[in-house]
């Protein structure tokens, strides 16, 4: 597939608001650290960075937008404001994993390093985590996303990625450092302070849409993803098949 460009991409669905327009080789871009303002914020960065790149939303190839894991709140924005532009302007949505978006963005900082454990602070003790490594050039994921405390998905990844020298990235390790210490010599690196930051995910959604997204072909079909909620589900059932026991 040819690269897709230009486009509007974003994602609120951690501390960070991210936002960027990519047309051709410029990127017009807006990042901050804004727990609770992201409702306000996000549509004045959106109307900042097109008007900066000097584009109406019909000129656009496509919109990508985090689609979690993370803040239930800040997933339903993002994909809200997604479904809307979509509407009124009739580019397609392309649906792309929180988890994926800060794994890109720290790739940029490491030199295309292979291996790569990613993990977003889930509250309640717990991290969204994901292994990923480079293949051909692209960041693949390795293992599904889980939801855990962080020294759980530590044992879990680490184990998978047979145990090599991997880089961490995402506050998740920052917010759960405790749990890290009997880990460290696993890391060659280990950076909590990187979010999904749109200036740097978006070369690579560029150069491999299909790749790190999903086309959603109707804007009504747009959907989050919600790990705490399927673990939830899972554990309902076996509740309720315990009872049948």
């Amino acid at each position: 597939m040819k690269q897709l460009n230009p486009f509007l991409t974003f994602d609120t669905a951690t501390e960070a608001l991210t936002v960027a327009v990519k047309n051709n080789d410029k990127i017009c871009y807006q990042s901050v650290i804004a727990p609770k303002k992201h409702a306000e914020l996000l549509l004045p960065a959106i109307d900042l960075c097109m008007k900066e790149a000097n584009l109406s939303f019909d000129e656009l190839k496509g919109i990508f937008v985090g689609e979690g894991p993370g803040s239930f709140t800040g997933i339903r924005m993002a994909l809200s404001v997604a479904q809307g532009l979509s509407m009124t302007s009739g580019v397609k949505v392309w649906q792309v994993s929180t988890l994926m978006l800060n794994a890109l963005s720290g790739v940029s900082c490491h030199d295309k390093t292979k291996n790569y454990v990613v993990a977003i602070d889930a509250r309640m003790g717990q991290v969204y985590a994901q292994a990923y490594q480079f293949i051909n050039n692209k960041l693949m994921p390795q293992t599904p996303p889980i939801l855990e405390k962080l020294d759980s998905v530590l044992n879990q990844l680490l184990s998978f990625l047979n145990h090599e020298k991997v880089i961490g990235i995402g506050n998740g390790f920052k917010n759960y450092e405790s749990q890290l210490e009997i880990y460290k010599h696993s890391f060659l690196d280990i950076r909590p302070d990187i979010y999904p930051d749109a200036v740097h995910y978006a070369p690579h959604l560029c150069q491999y849409p299909k790749v790190y997204a999903t086309c959603i072909d109707d804007f009504t079909s747009v959907k989050p993803i919600y790990i705490r909620d399927q673990v939830a589900d899972v554990s309902a059932k076996n509740i309720d098949s315990s009872k049948d026991k």
